[in-house]
């Protein structure tokens, strides 16, 4: 006798139906058949898409339009969940709502849902009058020797795939050949013939297959993305039904990256000393003797982890580190604490402050690295560890300073003159300065303060910040070096 939860008999694809060629989809994802039946729902409403195992966003609508109307219907960030969890195909202005970032965008800028690493163009291929037809070749297709009609209106051209060794790779799935590149296009880089794309259970496509008598794409999308993932969940269920009544052995960590393209100079201290801005290290698996030198580096926590790839091109000993893992690693989930910590460890840190130490300590990291540390900060947040560290430190620091109710942050911001003779009155009067042990408290306590506070609490930050938070952490390091050797 089967097992029920090793067997689904119906799924639900959703289709956003805000606006564009939902209906067109409707059609097609009620075209063909398979084992498991497939219902087809319109969504409009966040109670709606929770019924989805996955979901269409449609072209045929401007991208900016849809987004409009999907944060008019409170679906917005809905949306947003759904996407980190469930398959999502988007075709054309649906494509662009999943990138990660994109240009030619209405004045105001626009709203993404993310979930793709990639960079479009809106309208890349030009207007309307420049919409065209292409026969496409498509491998994982049913039936691959035939080809697809894709077809453009209005199409976002993808400029550039992001490398991003923290989430999934990107799977190319069909590119346009240079002889069918309309003129009106400036697709001259390798990844600007891309106009169908796979990343984990997310489908991407540039053009419009529902606007074609051809529903292999949505069979795709349905058999191989959405059955995959379904596949995947029971099996899981299963497992744990099956194995929960067992003793189970202890399971090693998982929070390891691989670490390759060593510098021959490379010892397994100086993979230590880099390393340890990301958090703790449980141990190094280094093997000195391959061609270049390979380490395994094993962490006590997955968001250490995440930081060490965040590193992948990084310098050390002259040699630009390849960092690498098979699986994505998760900030763990935190619960706010119930009182304001009295230390906080490195992985609790922001990411574009780790940055800073490595630059201050003279380490070479590239503005991409930086970039994607702003990034990874801007997606997660600060922990609510170190903003309540961050903001008990300020409040502590400006009660002893100033008196009660202020902050040595808030306080320092009137100007720059009247800031500093505040703070050599009050480092005279109670000699904080001289006392203090930690460089947030000398920072905050600082003509520098509120610039330090809003770097460290805020996700809003370019790169030159960090660089100017360098600076600051150098002289920090240069001085504490300069005082322990003439102690």
């Amino acid at each position: 006798m089967q097992d029920k939860a090793t067997h689904v008999d119906t799924v639900t694809v959703g289709i956003l139906a805000l606006q564009g060629a939902f209906i067109e989809h409707q059609a097609m994802l009620q075209k063909f058949s398979c084992k498991t039946k497939v219902s087809v729902l319109q969504v409009r409403t966040a109670e709606e898409l929770i019924k989805c195992d996955a979901l269409v966003i449609p072209g045929g609508a401007e991208s900016t339009t849809i987004a409009l109307l999907a944060k008019l219907s409170n679906l917005m960030e809905p949306l947003k969940e759904f996407v980190r969890t469930k398959p999502v195909w988007g075709t054309c202005a649906g494509a662009i709502l999943l990138a990660q970032s994109v240009t030619n965008t209405k004045k105001g800028g626009q709203e993404l849902l993310g979930g793709v690493d990639i960079t479009v163009a809106r309208n890349g291929w030009g207007s309307q009058a420049e919409s065209f037809e292409a026969s496409l070749q498509v491998e994982c297709l049913r039936k691959p020797d035939v080809p697809f009609t894709g077809v453009f209106i209005r199409a976002p051209v993808v400029l550039s795939l992001l490398d991003d060794p923290a989430t999934a790779p990107i799977k190319v799935i069909c590119r346009l050949p240079p002889d069918l590149l309309p003129p009106a296009s400036d697709a001259s880089g390798p990844d600007q013939s891309v106009v169908a794309l796979r990343q984990g259970h997310h489908l991407l496509t540039t053009f419009h297959p529902e606007l074609t008598s051809d529903s292999r794409f949505h069979e795709y999308f349905v058999k191989d993305s959405l059955f995959l993932t379904i596949t995947i969940s029971v099996f899981y269920i299963y497992h744990q039904k099956h194995t929960m009544s067992q003793p189970q052995a202890e399971a090693p960590t998982t929070h390891t990256v691989k670490v390759s393209s060593i510098s021959d100079k490379t010892t397994e201290r100086h993979l230590h000393d880099y390393f340890s801005f990301c958090g703790k290290i449980e141990k190094i698996e280094f093997d000195e003797k391959a061609t270049p030198k390979t380490a395994v580096i094993h962490f006590s926590k997955p968001s250490a982890a995440k930081t060490a790839l965040m590193l992948n091109g990084g310098a050390l000993d002259g040699a630009a580190l390849s960092v690498t893992s098979d699986v994505v690693h998760q900030d763990e989930v935190e619960e706010p604490p119930k009182e304001a910590p009295q230390h906080i460890e490195q992985s609790d840190k922001p990411r574009a402050g780790i940055a800073a130490e490595y630059l201050a300590k003279g380490y070479v990291l590239s503005d991409h690295i930086l970039q994607r540390a702003i990034q990874i900060d801007n997606e997660k947040g600060i922990s609510q560890r170190f903003l309540h560290y961050f903001h008990n430190l300020d409040a502590s620091l400006g009660r002893q300073a100033l008196g009660p109710e202020q902050t040595i942050s808030g306080k320092v911001t009137s100007t720059l003159q009247s800031a500093t003779q505040q703070m050599r009155q009050a480092d005279e009067a109670r000699g904080l300065s001289k006392t203090a042990s930690e460089y947030y408290t000398r920072a905050l306590a600082s003509v520098f303060g509120q610039s330090v506070r809003d770097f460290y609490t805020s996700t809003s930050k370019q790169i030159q910040d960090i660089h100017e938070e360098a600076r600051r952490l150098a002289k920090e390091y240069h001085a504490a070096e300069g005082h322990g050797a003439g102690g």
